[in-house]
């Protein structure tokens, strides 16, 4: 067996073949720092699988940041995914930090990513492909050290079709980039 199917079995005892199956697919998953979207129906279990994975890879010890994406509006959860600079809003409220940056050296998870607007999946795109990202308001780019892993309620291959997952970060969360 690989070394990481062992690690698991070592971790998680179970005499469900169906659960010993899972812990197995965990393991293999945490080897690879890639993004990686994972959907079923809801309540099936997506974000605890997230976090097993994160839990068990390279990454572990970092913090996993999770954000719903289906949760705010899209003004609100760029500047919560992304930051926002300082003097952006009335009554000179400061600069602030991002769920990407507070998830640095660890994984990021985004919850219902199909539910983002086609110009905040295209900005998840750009931190896929070139682990960067610019808060609202900014100019510079910053670069970002997450692993990236959405969560969807629905066949990823329905949402592209009903144009609610833009393709190129389907493919990029698919394992290509």
């Amino acid at each position: 067996a690989p070394a990481a199917d062992v690690a698991a079995a070592d971790r998680w005892q179970s005499v469900s073949p169906a659960l010993a199956d899972l812990f197995a697919t965990v393991a293999r998953f945490a080897e690879v720092d890639a993004p990686l979207l994972v959907w079923g129906e809801t309540g099936t279990g997506k974000a605890l699988l997230s976090r097993a994975i994160h839990e068990e890879g390279a990454r572990g010890a970092g913090p996993f940041v999770s954000v719903n994406c289906g949760a705010l509006p899209e003004t609100v959860l760029d500047a919560e995914l992304f930051g926002r600079e300082r003097g952006l809003l009335a009554g000179g409220q400061g600069r602030r930090i991002g769920r990407v940056a507070k998830a640095a050296g660890g994984t990021l998870l985004l919850e219902e990513v199909s539910r983002l607007t086609p110009r905040l999946q295209l900005k998840v795109l750009r931190l896929i492909r070139e682990r960067e990202y610019e808060n609202v308001g900014g100019s510079a780019p910053i670069a970002a050290d997450v692993r990236l892993i959405a969560t969807a309620d629905e066949d990823p291959l329905s949402l592209l079709q009903s144009a609610q997952l833009v393709p190129d970060l389907y493919y990029a969360l698919a394992g290509g980039t």
